[in-house]
């Protein structure tokens, strides 16, 4: 009997380009369509999705040899996915009753404001309850999303009352600034190539002393800020303050250390380089909460200028790149903006 999973597993097998014929690839599509499916069953439905997929190729192709290998890293590659899986169970989701709360506040705090994009707001979420708003819902946190529809809907001086703080932060670049990148651009493989044909390894610094000076100066000036950044997926001490428990784990973060205590002013998710809209859509639900929990941290420890001062989340997905900033406005609202 053919199942959904099965269709989906040979349609991959048999349609996707070569180089993503892999097990983590497909595992990795098994486990998103069914995410409680039991390791022995899910090793019989790879098996038989495989079997036939092989029937389709040509033996010498490097398709084949692909499929191939599938059954042998099928453990590993499993026990892999159910570590991640356990792990991203310690980052509990809001119950109703949290996501009640906030709700509760933010429309308070939206009552309060006297800006006008907070009274269309403010009529937008009302009869809004918990039992309509995801805990991946930016407003389940008490987060106003530009992408969300109730803000897109504004009227124009309401949406452009709203998005004031996000256009502040977006100087534009002169025309001579534009006219030198462009020229760059224009002459940067012409620029490289000529570099490359030139050098070789030889155990010797390429670059004169005076400038190897320079660099070394301008890294120490910048460690000597306090600031640095780490990768590795280093769990974010922020996060595991608010729940008191485990924190989230960013790919990358950026931290700069002031007046004896840390803060974590920029965040970075990754996704793979051939990654699907569930592993997309997952990272950029985390980082946005990643960010959240960095603002209310800093507020915590000091007191930025409201509409000043913003955390930003950066978020690698394929060959796209997405950066974002979540400020706390004048009313104390968290306000999150695609830049």
């Amino acid at each position: 009997m053919q199942t959904t999973l099965y269709n989906n597993l040979y349609n991959f097998l048999t349609e996707a380009p070569e180089t993503q014929i892999t097990a983590i690839s497909l595992v990795y599509r098994a486990l998103g369509d069914e995410p409680r499916i039991e390791k022995e069953d899910l090793r019989v439905e790879v098996s038989r999705v495989t079997s036939s997929a092989l029937m389709e190729c040509e033996v010498d192709s490097d398709r084949y040899r692909r499929m191939l290998k599938i059954s042998d890293q099928f453990d590993d590659v499993f026990e892999g996915f159910r570590s991640i899986r356990e792990m991203e169970a310690e980052m509990e989701p809001l119950s109703d009753d949290e996501i009640k709360t906030n709700l509760r506040k933010l429309k308070n705090r939206l009552a309060k404001s006297k800006a006008i994009h907070a009274i269309h707001l403010r009529k937008s979420l009302k009869g809004v309850t918990e039992k309509v708003v995801s805990w991946k819902d930016p407003l389940g946190s008490r987060v106003i999303s530009d992408k969300t529809e109730m803000v897109r809907q504004l009227p124009r001086n309401a949406f452009k009352s709203f998005m004031g703080p996000k256009l502040r932060m977006q100087p534009q670049a002169s025309d001579e600034i534009r006219e030198m990148c462009e020229e760059y651009v224009e002459n940067f493989s012409k620029d490289t190539s000529e570099i490359l044909l030139n050098n070789s390894h030889d155990g010797k610094w390429k670059e004169s002393d005076e400038n190897l000076k320079k660099v070394a100066k301008e890294i120490i000036d910048a460690l000597n800020e306090s600031g640095f950044i780490t990768t590795a997926e280093k769990e974010s001490l922020v996060s595991k303050n608010r729940k008191e428990k485990y924190g989230k784990k960013p790919d990358i973060m950026f931290i700069l250390k002031h007046k004896k205590k840390k803060y974590e002013l920029m965040y970075g998710e990754c996704s793979w380089l051939v990654c699907n809209e569930q592993k997309e859509e997952m990272d950029r639900t985390k980082l946005w909460r990643e960010i959240n929990d960095g603002m209310f941290w800093v507020h915590k420890g000091c007191s930025p200028t409201k509409e000043e001062f913003g955390i930003v989340g950066i978020q690698v997905a394929g060959t796209r790149l997405y950066l974002n900033v979540l400020i706390r406005d004048k009313d104390e609202i968290h306000c999150l903006y695609e830049l």
